[in-house]
């Protein structure tokens, strides 16, 4: 936690009695725990109930993780699901999908059920959605799409409501948990499919690239939706049309784009763009991995991103890989073998971080097809007291308000900081939390940077 004697708390009666913390939170809605120094290996644990890739794992409020669908080498998609409990490092099965999927998203949304849309199976691409409520271990299909979609973005808004954007065309909709039902927005400039969506702090959405049906059919635009307005607007373009990349949110307002491929099939390196001067940079790249395909990059708790595993494909090959990456946020900077290999070369498969720090990863396709094997990165910290953060919402008077759950009756209070690399012992005590019921409490940030990013974390005091 750093010395204390370096506090520069708001108000002295915060003193040094804060015990743990929760993850912070950035804006853009990235979260994180306490690190192991020095963990830094993979190691195995339990092994899927059904192998498969192209699947999606998403965290649980609980802090278990919830699998769905995939590819498991049948003529179809698979309807199945399961949940890995860290705390036995097993799997066991819960309900199935309502239709079978593969290559389609998972959103948790700000109650705690996960909402399932898009993909394929072999029977087309379904339009319906459903919702997983992790209380009861079933799913419910909630209201269609509007259209066919695949290859289309999924975000989470501030508001709770999901953006899902383009996945054949350039319309886009918006998804009300409360109603269960899609409602229409703003078009894009562009049809695109393979692309990406960012959010950022201000509560847009920032996509670029993707590929559209018509020449040119390989994009370099970007394009801003406004959920005040339900409307998009064009930005600064890329450097160089790009699909099937990731775009990662930085510290500093800057967003790394990297992986993916050009309309010649090339890999495109890496580059950082600057949202408040609208510029591009280029980012530095390892000699191998850090643009394979099909190699989910998870934030760490120590402000690092880890990307392990990918494939490259050529005429007539396709290379597995065991490898694993590391990039530092703030400097943008990769590093390779600073971490160990991953015990089994896999591609398409999945990477979530735990409640406890720890990377899973699981399932994917190697040497030997379609694997159930899985494994975890790092250390667990141990120390996570259970807590969990929910979306922020901006307030109209431009105050940020976020709740979490915790013990009844503990007290709270919120930190922030503007800069990662600063010890926690000099974060700003910014306030305290408030329980609005028992064991759900409230913060809220009245005065919150207009410029920038700030990273937040709970203490108990």
């Amino acid at each position: 936690m750093g010395d204390l004697h370096h506090l520069n708390f708001r108000s002295a009666r915060f003193g040094a009695r804060h015990r743990s913390v929760l993850p912070w939170l950035l804006l853009s809605l990235l979260a994180a725990v306490p690190w192991a120094a020095g963990a830094q290996n993979f190691v195995a644990t339990g092994a899927l109930i059904e192998a498969r890739s192209r699947h999606t794992a998403t965290l649980l409020l609980d802090g278990r993780v919830l699998v769905t669908g995939g590819n498991s080498g049948g003529l179809n998609a698979s309807r199945t699901a399961e949940l890995y409990d860290p705390a036995t490092r097993g799997w066991t099965a819960t309900g199935r999908l309502t239709v079978e999927r593969e290559s389609h998203t998972a959103t948790r949304l700000l109650d705690g059920r996960v909402l399932v849309v898009g993909g394929r199976n072999g029977f087309g691409r379904p339009v319906t959605s459903e919702l997983f409520d992790p209380a009861t271990g079933t799913w419910q299909e909630t209201g269609p799409v509007s259209r066919i979609r695949f290859g289309s973005t999924v975000t989470l808004m501030p508001n709770g409501k999901i953006l899902l954007a383009g996945g054949g065309d350039a319309s886009a909709e918006l998804f009300n948990p409360t109603t269960g039902q899609w409602g229409a927005t703003g078009t894009m400039t562009s049809s695109r499919d393979g692309h990406t969506a960012t959010l950022l702090p201000d509560g847009k959405v920032l996509v670029a690239g993707g590929y559209r049906p018509s020449a040119p059919f390989n994009l370099a635009s970007m394009e801003l939706y406004d959920p005040t307005t339900g409307q998009w607007a064009e930005t600064t373009p890329m450097t160089t049309d790009r699909q099937g990349h990731e775009a990662l949110l930085l510290p500093g307002d800057r967003i790394l784009f990297r992986g993916g491929r050009d309309g010649g099939q090339r890999l495109v390196p890496a580059g950082i763009f600057q949202l408040a001067t609208q510029t591009w940079s280029s980012a530095e790249n390892p000699a191998v991995g850090s643009n394979n395909f099909d190699n989910p990059a998870t934030a760490l708790a120590d402000g690092r991103m880890l990307v392990a595993g990918g494939r490259l494909a050529g005429f007539g090959f396709v290379s597995f890989y065991d490898t694993a990456l590391v990039l530092d946020l703030a400097t943008a900077r990769w590093s390779a073998g600073s971490v160990g290999k991953l015990n089994t070369a896999r591609t398409a498969h999945t990477a979530t971080r735990l409640l406890n720090g720890q990377v899973l990863i699981a399932g994917g396709e190697g040497k030997s097809g379609f694997l159930a094997s899985a494994e975890l990165f790092g250390e667990p910290t141990g120390n996570e007291p259970g807590i969990r953060l929910t979306v922020p919402v901006r307030l109209p008077t431009g105050a940020l308000q976020f709740e979490f759950q915790g013990p009844p009756g503990t007290s709270f209070v919120g930190f922030g900081t503007g800069n990662l690399s600063v010890p926690f012992a000099n974060w700003e005590a910014l306030g305290d939390a408030i329980e609005v019921s028992p064991g759900r409490f409230r913060f809220t940030d009245p005065q919150p940077p207009k410029i920038g990013a700030r990273f937040y974390r709970a203490g108990i005091l």
